[in-house]
């Protein structure tokens, strides 16, 4: 589990988290075992 800022995510992903609703700014908790499939939570920094 890592805690990282959109801002430094990378680009290809930076779309799936704006298409899932998740904005600049926010903390995202990224549970992956190195796959494309991400399950993300949003948390409010």
């Amino acid at each position: 589990m890592f805690d990282i800022l959109i801002k430094n995510a990378k680009l290809r992903n930076y779309k799936k988290l704006k298409d899932i609703g998740i904005k600049d700014g926010c903390i995202i908790k990224i549970s992956d075992k190195l796959t494309t499939n991400l399950t993300l939570e949003m948390k409010r920094i």
